[in-house]
């Protein structure tokens, strides 16, 4: 259970979003409803944090892309040759 329920946390689309104190205020519910031990859930933060900042990197990317093609279809930017 604990497993499905982090690849879910993983591919949740809020996942750029979450902030230090939300992951924190998770891992906790979490930990409490899955009884965790102190190990796990310090390992389960890290990993939603880790993710979370992959996540927000990666829609940083793809904002730039998208703004970028509106430009170049704007005439404001030359496309790469």
């Amino acid at each position: 259970m604990f497993d499905l329920l982090k690849r879910s946390v993983f591919t949740g689309i809020g996942l750029a979003s979450l902030t230090s104190e939300k992951i924190s205020d998770f891992v906790a519910e979490v930990k409490q409803q899955a009884d965790l031990s102190d190990q796990q859930a310090a390992e389960f933060q890290e990993q939603v944090a880790k993710r979370s900042e992959e996540a927000r990197q990666e829609l940083s990317a793809l904002i730039d892309q998208q703004i970028d093609s509106a430009m170049i279809q704007m005439g404001l930017l030359k496309g790469e040759a």
